[in-house]
């Protein structure tokens, strides 16, 4: 992370997100996203378990999708990342993406 001016540098943020198979291109659209706002954070993908979305920030989970039983609302998990690489705790993210129904 680029140090700017009145800010310090709190180093590289590490983002890993645990995932099911199927939800590769939700992991591709978030870490575009994440990228785009931290450009200096390190993005990775895992397999997780069946079901699972889960995103941690420098190994704390900030989102699961095995408790909240939706997927995360990007802008807040851009959000949440952001936070942490000014140095300021973060906080699960409660908010998930609103799901669509189809009629």
């Amino acid at each position: 992370m680029l140090e700017k001016k009145g800010q310090k540098n709190y180093g590289v943020e590490e983002v890993t997100v645990a995932l099911f198979s199927g939800y590769a291109s939700r992991y591709r659209d978030l870490a575009f996203e994440i990228k785009q706002a931290v450009p200096d954070a390190v993005v990775t993908g895992r397999t997780g378990r069946p079901s699972s979305f889960e995103v941690t920030l420098n190994g704390k989970l900030i989102y699961s999708k095995l408790q909240t039983h939706g997927f995360p609302d990007t802008k807040e998990v851009v959000m949440a990342i952001q936070k942490g690489s000014s140095g300021k705790e973060v906080a699960m993210v409660q908010k998930k993406e609103k799901s669509c129904v189809v009629q």
